[in-house]
């Protein structure tokens, strides 16, 4: 795991912010104590209640994140660290982004991140801080996600009919059901994130077997990283039964991007193309 470094906080918990109100730089200074004395929640507790009162600086955020940071409180710290990203400081927000992501087990963004910082960085302490974290050798990922379920439940309406015909001929019936989805990834490298995914659905009603549903799906996955945006594409085929005969199948496309703005905004486009083939004796559907 990356080394984390704290000497940035140092540098910045002594800004001058004579711009500010008397409160805000009380709230702050008291924060600045707390902090020294290890006493990390009164410093967090003082750090946002200067905020509160009108304090938007480099030196709170970047205090708030290292604040947060030493709780164990990733979320918080992210977000701290994030509201530096549009100024002078974006190197050494990408660096502690870094290590934020890193303890929550995101070596991949925590690499972006690295690179980022080492990159972008004008102070030689930072690039060089940013390059060793990116030689540390890198936790293992983890190699698959699967999630499975079943349930049990009950249809009012299995065939569905208008509901005077639906309560004339008793078409409601209880129903066992299972579903998973399992993500793989394959390889990583220059040219992105290569992986498969996959899902099965199967519904099982206990009377009604003409209405039985199934569907499989599966289909390659590809991401990749360009400067601030994240690109992503992935293809997939389906295939849906009902009462186990081939009811339809299906091809899908999609293509997207997304990227980060100020916190909590951020930008995503997508498009989904779909075929869609009716067979059988369904064909006309």
């Amino acid at each position: 795991m990356p080394r984390t470094w704290w000497s940035g906080i140092v540098i910045l918990l002594f800004v001058p912010m004579l711009a500010w109100g008397q409160d805000a730089r009380e709230w702050f200074e008291q924060g600045v104590e707390a902090f020294k004395a290890e006493e990390y929640r009164e410093a967090a507790r003082l750090f946002e209640r200067a905020r509160e009162v009108g304090l938007d600086s480099r030196s709170l955020h970047h205090n708030l994140g290292v604040v947060y940071y030493r709780l164990g409180q990733w979320g918080e710290a992210r977000r701290s660290f994030r509201r530096l990203l549009d100024t002078r400081d974006a190197a050494l927000a990408h660096y502690n982004l870094g290590l934020v992501a890193s303890r929550r087990g995101r070596e991949d963004r925590a690499q972006r991140h690295f690179r980022l910082a080492r990159d972008g960085a004008e102070s030689d302490t930072v690039r060089e801080l940013a390059t060793q974290a990116l030689a540390e050798p890198r936790a293992p990922e983890r190699k698959a996600y699967v999630y499975a379920s079943v349930g049990l439940g009950y249809e009012t309406n299995v065939i569905l009919a208008a509901e005077d015909v639906a309560d004339e001929q008793d078409s409601g019936d209880g129903f066992t059901e299972a579903m998973a989805t399992a993500i793989w990834p394959v390889h990583e490298g220059s040219a992105g994130r290569f992986g498969v995914k996959g899902s099965t659905y199967v519904r099982d009603y206990w009377e009604l077997d003409d209405f039985d549903l199934a569907s499989v799906r599966a289909g390659p996955t590809w991401r990749k990283v360009i400067g601030a945006w994240l690109v992503k594409a992935e293809a997939s085929g389906a295939q849906v039964f009902l009462d186990w005969d081939g009811f339809q199948g299906m091809g899908t496309v999609e293509v997207g991007v997304e990227r980060a703005l100020t916190q909590p905004l951020g930008i995503e486009v997508d498009y989904r193309g779909d075929w869609i083939d009716g067979q059988n004796e369904f064909g006309f559907l």
